[in-house]
């Protein structure tokens, strides 16, 4: 949803062309067990995947930025 903001200005701009962007999945505010998504926000667990989608997002960055130097 924040992306669609970004993308709206630069298309206003005839920029969207040059726009990508590489997201990660660091948590879930839907949880399968009967947790409710309220009391999973505060659970210890709530942001465990924060550093992984940090360095996923990272990596495939760098990927897309080889390639396009290439």
């Amino acid at each position: 949803m924040e992306d669609f903001g970004t993308a709206t200005g630069l298309e206003r701009h005839d920029r969207l062309s040059q726009y990508l962007s590489i997201r990660g999945i660091s948590n879930f505010d839907r949880p399968i067990d009967d947790t409710s998504a309220s009391e999973n926000m505060f659970t210890d667990g709530f942001e465990a995947g924060f550093q992984t989608a940090i360095s996923n997002a990272v990596n495939v960055a760098q990927l897309v930025i080889a390639d396009y130097d290439a």
